[in-house]
C-alpha cells in the first residue's frame, strides 16, 4: 500500500492540455471513448524515447481473487497466433526488443488484471515497420485470442502457472513483514472486500481448472470496462484508430462494478496475535483515518501519515526507534481509496505494550496539535519532490490516473502541488482527530507450550 501520487486531470481527445498541468509543462491525458467498453487514455509528450501502453481490465476484489490473479499469467503464455512464450519472444524482438509483462493491481476494493508494454517511440524507428500499430495488435491478440484446447484454456499452461501462484501465496508467510501487514487487513477488515489477498489463496488456487478459468475470461471480457493507458511521442488520434481496430469486443454487456466500502471510523480498538518460529517480532497497526480519495482534506492526511510515520524524520521513527530503541524499522503507508493507514514496525515481543503505548501517545499528541512548523516544512519538500518526480516516469504516470479513475475523482498535478504548499498545521490537526486505531497484529515467536502471556490492550480478544 505505497503512498499514491496526485491525478492528473482527464480532458477530451482533441482538447488542449488542462491549464493545470500546462502551467508545469506536463499535457493532460486526453480520453477517448470507444466503443466495446474501452477507454483510452492518452498522454502526448516528448520527455521520454519510449511508449509505454497499459491495458487494464477493472474488476472487483472478492473471494474470486485467485482465479483474477491467474488470468494474466495465463494469457501471457500463448495466443492464437503465437503458439507459446517462445514465439511471443521472437515477435516482441522485431518489435524492437519490445518489454511486455502483465499482473494484477489492487486499488481500494478493486483487482485489476493488466498488461503492460513498452517499446521505442516509433518517431525513432523506421516508419516502415509500422510499430505503433503492431504493438497494439500484439497485445490485443494476447487479450482478447487466447490458444484455446478443449474448450479451455492450454492445460500445460494453467497447471504450469497454478503452481508459480501458489508458490507466490505460500511465500507471503516467510516474507514476515508483508505477512504480518496482510493478516492486520483480514482482521481489520474482516467482513470487507479489502480483505481478500490480492492473489487469492492456495485452496482456492488449486481448484481452477482450464475450462473454469476460460469461463470467467469470458464472462469478465464480455462485462467488465477496459481502460487503456499511453504514455509517449504518438498522437492521440492515430492511437484511438489503432485501438478501435483491435481491441473490439463482440457481444459487450457491462455489469456494474462495487464502490470500495468507507468505514470512516473504528468501533473498537482490537489486538490479535499469531506465533512462528522467528526471532523478531513483526506489529502492524491499522487505523480508521475518517479520509478517503475524494476528500478535500485528503492532502491534509497525506501530511499526517508522513509526520507519523511515513518519513525518516517521522514521530514515529524518532520515538520508537531513536529515542527509547525499541523498534529495528518503523514506518506508515496509506491506502487512499479504502481510507485506511498501516503502521509497521520489527520489534521485540516483550516490548508489546510499551510500544503500543508511545504508538497510542503519538496518536493522542498529534490530535491535540503536537505538530511543528519543522515537521511541517520537512514534509512538505518531501511531497514536493515526491509529486513533480512523476512527470520523469511513464509508469507513475499511470499510475497517477488510474487511481484516479477508481475514484471517480481527477485531480490535476499542479493543483495537487499546489494544495501541498497550502496546508497548514491546523489542517493536519484536523485531521489528526478523526484518526483511529483499529486493529493491532504481532507475529511473535514461538516460546514455548504455553508462550506469553496474551494480554489485550482496547479490550477486544485476539485469536
Amino acid at each position: 500500500m505505497a503512498l499514491g501520487n496526485g491525478i492528473t486531470d482527464c480532458g477530451k481527445a482533441g482538447d488542449g492540455a488542462d491549464s493545470g498541468s500546462a502551467k508545469m509543462g506536463l499535457p493532460a491525458f486526453k480520453h477517448v471513448s470507444l466503443k466495446g467498453g474501452v477507454d483510452l487514455h492518452v498522454l502526448e509528450t516528448r520527455r521520454f524515447k519510449t511508449v509505454l501502453i497499459e491495458a487494464v481490465i477493472s474488476e472487483d476484489l472478492s473471494g474470486n481473487a485467485s482465479m483474477t490473479a491467474l488470468l494474466p499469467a495465463v494469457l501471457r503464455r500463448g495466443t492464437a497466433a503465437f503458439a507459446d512464450m517462445q514465439e511471443m519472444a521472437r515477435h516482441l524482438d522485431n518489435l524492437y526488443g519490445a518489454s511486455f509483462g502483465a499482473d494484477v493491481l489492487k486499488i481500494g476494493e478493486r483487482l485489476m488484471p493488466y498488461f503492460r508494454m513498452e517499446f521505442p517511440s516509433p518517431a525513432l524507428v523506421d516508419p516502415s515497420a509500422n510499430l505503433l500499430a503492431e504493438a497494439v495488435d500484439f497485445m490485443a491478440e494476447v487479450m482478447l485470442k487466447p490458444r484455446i484446447e478443449n474448450g479451455g484454456f492450454v492445460s500445460e499452461f494453467v497447471e504450469g502457472e497454478k503452481a508459480n501462484l501458489i508458490s507466490q501465496i505460500r511465500s507471503l508467510v516467510t516474507d514476515y513483514d508483508h505477512y504480518a501487514a496482510q493478516k492486520c487487513i483480514e482482521h481489520m477488515c474482516l467482513g470487507e472486500r479489502f480483505a481478500f489477498y490480492e492473489y487469492g489463496t492456495v485452496e482456492d488456487a488449486e481448484r481452477i481448472t482450464p475450462g473454469a478459468l476460460y469461463d470467467y475470461y469470458r464472462g469478465l471480457v464480455r462485462t467488465k470496462p477496459m481502460d487503456v493507458y499511453a504514455v509517449g511521442d504518438l498522437d492521440a488520434g492515430a492511437l484511438a484508430a489503432e485501438i478501435g481496430k483491435a481491441f473490439r469486443r463482440k457481444g459487450y454487456s457491462p455489469v456494474s462494478l462495487m464502490d470500495t466500502e468507507f468505514i470512516r471510523t473504528a468501533s473498537s480498538e482490537k489486538t490479535f496475535f499469531e506465533e512462528m518460529p522467528i526471532e523478531q517480532a513483526r506489529l502492524a497497526v491499522g487505523f480508521r483515518t475518517g479520509v478517503r480519495y475524494a476528500d478535500p482534506n485528503l492532502t491534509a492526511l497525506v501530511f499526517y501519515n508522513g509526520i507519523f510515520g511515513g518519513f525518516a524524520f517521522s514521530k514515529l521513527f524518532k520515538i520508537v526507534r531513536e529515542r527509547e530503541g525499541l523498534a529495528y524499522f518503523a514506518g506508515s503507508q496509506l491506502e487512499r481509496t479504502k481510507g485506511i493507514m498501516l503502521a509497521t514496525t520489527g520489534i521485540d515481543a516483550a516490548n508489546f505494550d510499551r510500544v503500543m503505548e508511545l504508538v497510542r501517545g503519538i496518536v493522542g499528541s498529534m490530535a491535540d496539535g503536537d505538530i511543528s512548523e519543522e515537521e511541517m516544512e520537512s514534509a512538505r519538500a518531501r511531497l514536493m519532490s515526491r509529486f513533480n518526480s512523476t512527470a520523469d516516469s511513464q509508469t507513475a504516470l499511470i499510475n497517477m490516473h488510474l487511481e484516479g479513475m477508481v475514484n471517480r475523482h481527477h485531480v490535476d498535478v499542479a493543483d495537487v502541488l499546489e494544495a501541498i504548499g497550502n496546508v497548514t498545521v491546523g489542517d493536519v490537526v484536523s485531521v489528526a482527530r478523526g484518526v483511529k486505531m483499529d486493529t493491532a497484529f504481532l507475529l511473535r515467536p514461538k516460546t514455548g507450550a504455553d508462550g506469553p502471556s496474551r494480554r489485550q490492550p482496547g479490550g477486544c480478544g485476539g485469536p
